[in-house]
């Protein structure tokens, strides 16, 4: 009886519900646009720094000897007038000082004024010289990176993050934004809490410290070294030959999935510790695994 009442009620309410969703398609959201294009001339040993809120940040690179930059400055809103002043309370800078190039966008609130009620973002399109060092500083948005052959340094929260065929020195902190990269190479760091790592081939010297994560890594080419320093995180390696690496694992609370053809040599071995290592006469490249809780599968 409770089930038929239960339906009834179901049925009758479909037409409200139905009503109210089309009067919401019917509300339009108004978006109003301020954009900024600019070239900053460039020399060597110039660097870039960016420093975004609410950000979706897009960077490559070119041949020239400048860098250039569309920015757009974007609010919505249902009320046209509160989405053109919250647009004017978004602030931009761009500005040369010494060798560093700043371009920076942040909310500024004058005396009396309220907080923006609008969906405020902004969008940087920009392209760097090659061999110019860049540094982000991004919160609540989105960092795409390509091309980028130098130095790149990226701190970061509420953001994902996507590299692209990236080398040189790379140094990634990330919280709560998952980090995924595609053949990148050379000196690598990353440091993420409550972060997911996907990285598509890799040569250098990789280096994570990762809390809270699925990290998996694939396209090995014969790294220098790879150290992964993870708690309660699911590591998957795909190696290719894996007779090619030495390993030295110590993993606590976890456990381990791995060919059978790799037969591990045990330091030590209990119920919530495995200390073991693989290949370890050799000088072979070194996969370098400290897991506390979690998963740890090698495959071929």
């Amino acid at each position: 009886m409770k089930s038929l009442k239960l339906k009834i009620i179901l049925l009758l309410a479909i037409p409200y519900l139905l009503g109210l969703n089309k009067a919401d398609a019917q509300v339009k959201v108004q978006v109003v646009t301020r954009t900024i294009n600019k070239s900053i001339q460039w020399s060597p040993n110039m660097s870039l720094q960016i420093t975004g809120e609410r950000a979706e940040i897009y960077c490559t690179t070119h041949s020239q000897n400048t860098i250039d930059f569309k920015i757009e400055i974007i609010a919505e809103n249902v009320d046209k007038r509160i989405a053109e002043s919250d647009l004017r309370k978004m602030e931009w800078i761009d500005k040369v000082s010494g060798k560093i190039i700043y371009l920076r966008n942040y909310v500024e609130i004058a005396r009396g004024e309220t907080r923006p009620k609008s969906d405020l973002k902004v969008i940087y399109h920009i392209v760097v010289p090659e061999g110019c060092k860049v540094n982000i500083v991004n919160y609540f948005g989105k960092i795409t990176i390509s091309n980028i052959h130098s130095t790149l340094s990226i701190e970061s929260k509420f953001c994902p993050i996507n590299l692209k065929s990236i080398s040189g020195i790379v140094d990634i902190n990330s919280y709560l934004g998952d980090l995924s990269a595609d053949n990148i190479t050379g000196t690598l760091r990353f440091i993420t809490d409550q972060s997911d790592i996907d990285i598509n081939g890799v040569s250098g010297s990789l280096s994570i410290q990762s809390n809270l994560a699925s990290i998996d890594i694939g396209g090995m080419s014969l790294p220098d070294k790879t150290s992964i320093r993870a708690t309660k995180s699911k590591l998957m390696l795909e190696t290719g030959d894996f007779a090619k690496f030495s390993f030295n694992l110590k993993l606590a609370n976890a456990t381990i999935n791995k060919p059978d053809a790799m037969k591990l040599t045990f330091i030590k071995k209990d119920n919530t510790k495995i200390h073991a290592r693989f290949n370890a006469e050799t000088d072979y490249p070194l996969i370098d695994i400290e897991l506390n809780t979690g998963t740890l599968t090698i495959v071929n």
